[in-house]
């Protein structure tokens, strides 16, 4: 089955203009999540540390509609989408910031067109690239490809220089189906291509000798992460902070008022955004 990257609605498009009207220390913020009830409660903790809301309420994804229909102060109301379950996760996003729009309700991560660079790996390496960031050499093999042939991986050795690859689903958040491959030429490696072209495109990327991973939260103009960010870093994370308002910008579309990077500590102390999540699940880990 081929994933088509569909355009998504302008209705999700809510405009640079639509930001929160309320009162951010008299509101409350409703959590709409398919977490486990530890992760919840922690996540929960960590936000109240965070965040100045004066109320922090979670939501199942049942009762959504119900919730914001009866809900009165909508103007001191906001939402955030947090983790979802994987086998549906970007279709619920959407479903859920669209059920949400119709209550005009105030979304941290609605799912506009801005969120297709957290979810497609791809694009955000191919966004990366054209605004001259290093990234991880990263290519597609689209599930068009009706047979990911022996010859057509050759290519793709040829083409790099370094022994080590990761193959991982072209979309989503998390490492479902991910597998770390030092040769490309086997059949066991076809094999795993072509499962998850049964439901994705396949991205092919370097696999990169790093000293540490570790994730920073974006969170109401803050940055925040376990690790110390030392200055180098934190210029990083701003020109990409920059780098999204402008695509948002260009594009008409509102900037998520949260989201997470996994980061990479290279080897010679540099640092590499390996991927961005709009939905962070541990924020009781930041």
């Amino acid at each position: 089955m081929s994933l088509v990257i569909e355009t998504i609605q302008e209705e999700f498009n809510l405009g640079r203009d639509k930001r929160f009207r309320g009162d951010i220390a008299q509101s409350t913020l409703y959590i709409i999540h398919e977490l486990d009830a530890k992760q919840l409660e922690a996540s929960i903790a960590k936000l109240g540390d965070l965040t100045p809301y004066k109320n922090i309420v979670t939501v199942d994804i049942e009762n959504i509609e119900s919730t914001f229909t009866q809900l009165e102060d909508k103007e001191n109301a906001a939402v955030l989408t947090m983790h979802l379950a994987l086998d549906n996760e970007i279709n619920t996003h959407r479903k859920v910031a669209n059920e949400v729009l119709s209550h005009d309700i105030f979304q941290l991560n609605p799912y506009n067109k801005i969120a297709k660079i957290f979810d497609d790996k791809y694009l955000f390496y191919a966004l990366m690239m054209a605004n001259a960031v290093s990234q991880p050499q990263t290519w597609l093999i689209e599930s068009s490809r009706k047979l990911v042939d022996s010859e057509f991986l050759t290519k793709l050795v040829q083409a790099a220089r370094y022994k080590r690859y990761m193959l991982k689903p072209r979309s989503g958040t998390e490492n479902r189906d991910t597998i770390a491959v030092d040769e490309l030429n086997n059949s066991l490696v076809l094999e795993h291509i072509n499962k998850i072209h049964n439901y994705d495109d396949c991205v092919l990327q370097e696999a990169i000798e790093f000293s540490s991973e570790f994730k920073v939260l974006y969170l109401h103009g803050q940055f925040y992460a376990k690790e110390q960010i030392d200055k180098s870093l934190m210029a990083q994370l701003n020109d990409f902070l920059d780098l999204l308002d402008d695509y948002a910008k260009c594009n008409e579309l509102i900037m998520p008022e949260i989201f997470s990077i996994d980061v990479l500590e290279t080897m010679d102390r540099g640092y590499l955004f390996l991927e961005a999540n709009i939905r962070p699940a541990a924020i009781y880990n930041f």
